[in-house]
């Protein structure tokens, strides 16, 4: 992120330059010089991390000389196409064929789902969806046929989260975690049932089901509070949060947000959720009440610098001072909120701006706002 440049007046340099020994040769000399350090610095780290890993992947190979066991050796192709992943996929992909080869020689299908379940996760990462989509199912048919639960399970779980990822084909993603969801009730794993209904929850949320969606949720926190899994629950708060916001019950927003800063504060997290509770402020039309909040976590987050902090509370100000009838400061907050946005790569960032004042602000800047959307 640049930060805005400071011009340097052209005397300035010189009046420091001994007259034998010009400084700007020595200063732009200077500046090559860290810059190479830096980049040889970053490829010296990058290509001993890389090293590394193909040390371990060599240790790897060399130990599939010394088995005679033929599961053995399934097993370390596997472990070696998942070490060839993170550097060189085709190579993974090549050693986990080689593992469903073998795992199929010796009549061994859990080696056989483990290596299909592997060959998806390696499309999934490629980003060849469709094709991650084939391997995960065959995997699933796989452990179908020898009854393996949680394996069907996982990779049902697996093509939720591909499809999820892309933000598409929700459908398929839902009837994927519900399979997955049915398969841990039969087997009765709460820890993953809690899970898969708070996923079940977000897909909901997302195709702006919010009935299920809360649904879900609770169901999903219900049963992960007496688990004590932290992960899942403060999941769960932060996704009753928004679906009750969007439900318009900012009682219950609240209430959801308030329990969540509190698990928070208990693990010792100091979670600043002054920007939460003004919105949910802004959206009960308690525009004082916001404003108190947001001028106070605006002042910390100039204080430490953070653009995007900065950024978004001044974005909820200018809403709360137009809601406020402030509108001096409301149009000061939105004329700092379009310059941020100049400084800030805020690409689909909604800008809090109302159009009949933003509009104004445009032309007295001679731009277009809604180029900053």
């Amino acid at each position: 992120m640049r930060g805005p440049s400071v011009p340097i007046p052209n005397n300035a340099i010189m009046q420091l330059t001994h007259p034998s020994y010009p400084l700007k040769p020595l200063l732009f000399t200077a500046k090559i010089s860290i810059l190479f350090f830096c980049i040889v610095f970053l490829f010296k780290a990058n290509s001993w991390a890389q090293t590394a890993k193909k040390e371990n992947i060599d240790s790897l190979k060399r130990d599939l000389l010394k088995i005679s066991n033929d599961s053995f050796y399934a097993k370390k192709l596997l472990a070696v196409a998942t070490a060839y992943n993170a550097i060189e996929p085709n190579k993974a992909i090549e050693f986990a064929y080689k593992a469903w080869v073998m795992s199929k020689k010796v009549n061994w299908p859990v080696g056989e789902g483990i290596a299909f379940s592997t060959l998806g996760e390696i499309y999934r990462q490629k980003k060849a969806a469709d094709s991650s989509e084939y391997y995960f199912t065959k995997a699933i048919n796989v452990y179908k046929s020898i009854d393996n639960k949680y394996g069907m399970a996982a990779n049902y779980n697996n093509i939720g989260k591909l499809w999820g990822e892309k933000r598409m084909n929700y459908d398929k993603v839902l009837s994927a975690f519900k399979e997955a969801l049915k398969i841990y009730e039969t087997v009765g794993d709460r820890w993953l049932i809690g899970r898969l209904n708070r996923n079940i929850g977000v897909v909901s949320y997302l195709m702006e089901d919010y009935v299920n969606a809360a649904k879900y949720n609770l169901q999903g926190l219900a049963i992960s509070e007496p688990l004590r899994d932290t992960i899942n629950i403060l999941g769960a708060y932060a996704n009753l949060i928004e679906v009750m916001k969007k439900t318009k019950d900012y009682t219950k927003a609240i209430a959801y947000l308030e329990k969540n800063t509190a698990l928070n504060s208990a693990r010792g997290i100091d979670v600043e959720d002054s920007l939460s509770f003004a919105d949910i402020y802004i959206e009960q039309k308690q525009y004082k009440r916001a404003i108190k909040l947001l001028e106070k976590s605006l002042k910390m987050a100039e204080q430490k610098g953070i653009k995007e902090k900065i950024f978004n509370r001044k974005q909820s100000l200018t809403k709360a001072y137009g809601g406020n009838h402030d509108y001096i400061p409301a149009m000061r907050m939105a004329l700092d909120v379009l310059q941020l946005c100049k400084e800030i790569d805020m690409t689909g960032i909604s800008l809090y701006l109302p159009e009949q004042w933003a509009k104004y602000i445009a032309s007295w800047h001679r731009c277009r706002w809604k180029s900053c959307l």
